[in-house]
């Protein structure tokens, strides 16, 4: 298992969810046996605040990948705070974020293009569990 940097993973995450990402976007992945398993993008950074995209296969998001999804923007990039949004029918993403330590923030009312809502989480440096 190891962690890695750049395009690839981006470009890995375009695939799966059938769009590219605005702008520029970096990306951590996770690989195990040779194969990209989870991957990261951070996106859309606008002074303090990171978006951020996941994408993982079931069983995943080891906690060793947990801490360096939260170092990076937090201890690299500096920011204070990462929000990631989530569709309004995806519950299992949903699930995730709250279990990862975001906090929903609001709801954009046809947030994405097809009229679907979008779910806004957010999270602080100071609440981050997976960092020190």
């Amino acid at each position: 298992m190891s962690i890695v940097f750049g395009r690839s993973v981006v470009d890995w995450m375009e695939q799966r969810l059938g769009e590219p990402f605005r702008g520029e976007a970096l990306g951590l992945g996770l690989v195990r046996s040779g194969m990209l398993v989870a991957g990261v993008a951070f996106h859309d950074r606008q002074y303090h605040n990171v978006h951020a995209s996941i994408v993982a296969l079931p069983g995943s998001l080891t906690k060793q990948f947990m801490k360096a999804i939260f170092h990076y923007p937090f201890n690299q990039l500096k920011v204070n705070r990462i929000t990631v949004c989530v569709r309004r029918s995806n519950e299992a993403s949903s699930k995730l974020a709250q279990r990862m330590g975001f906090s929903l923030e609001g709801i954009q009312r046809k947030g994405y293009p097809d009229g679907e809502d979008k779910f806004i989480f957010g999270m602080l440096k100071e609440e981050c569990k997976w960092i020190s």
